[in-house]
């Protein structure tokens, strides 16, 4: 009776030689599957983790800004000394930049005033659709 040799090749976590019993198989056990899959997830949160933190401080930045009221104009130097991104925004459309339920732009360009507002329901209707579509058009 003939023996077939079992080829070997090593596991993508801990790269031990594992058996070939299947074509698929590339991890040694359930234990490097996961931390496989941990690392990744881990190395990919990490290089968004600083833009959702600017978008967060950006956030906070506006809503304190804002207050109370549904719209304010602010010097363009308030925001810097703030340390408000300027780059990080959740969507753009036109001149107006969104970070979540807010919106910024500069509404004087001579003084450097920031106009800062609530976005109303039907303008986050409109956002979500332009969203949609510019997705579609990727397709």
């Amino acid at each position: 009776m003939e023996t077939e040799e079992i080829a070997q090749h090593p596991c993508r976590y801990c790269e031990k030689e594992i058996p070939h019993w299947r074509r698929n198989k590339v991890f040694c056990g359930e234990t490097c599957k996961y931390n496989f899959h941990n690392a990744k997830r881990s190395m990919a949160e990490e290089s968004f983790g600083d833009y959702h933190r600017m978008i967060k401080r950006n956030y906070e930045i506006l809503n304190n800004a804002l207050g109370e009221n549904r719209y304010v104009e602010i010097p363009e130097l308030h925001l810097k000394n703030s340390g408000f991104g300027f780059d990080f925004c959740t969507f753009a459309m036109g001149s107006y930049r969104y970070c979540y339920d807010l919106s910024y732009r500069l509404a004087d360009h001579q003084k450097k005033i920031y106009a800062i507002t609530v976005v109303s329901n039907e303008r986050q209707e409109e956002m979500n659709q332009a969203i949609k579509n510019a997705f579609r058009s990727f397709r």
